[in-house]
């Protein structure tokens, strides 16, 4: 693997989630939010959003 990201997230409007990637060796391990789940990334320490905030 040339290239890769230690975490991306995938915004589904239609089912109104957010799956959340992040990269764990070579593999992604993959979780994912809706409206009620508060959003943390794991690379920038102090980020939380709401669920209801994105739709």
């Amino acid at each position: 693997m040339k290239h890769s990201e230690n975490e991306y997230w995938v915004v589904d409007s239609e089912h109104e989630t957010v799956g959340m990637f992040r990269l764990k060796g070579k593999k992604y391990d993959a979780k994912r939010y809706c409206l009620k789940d508060t959003i943390r990334s794991s690379l920038i320490q102090d980020l939380r959003i709401e669920g209801k905030e994105i739709f």
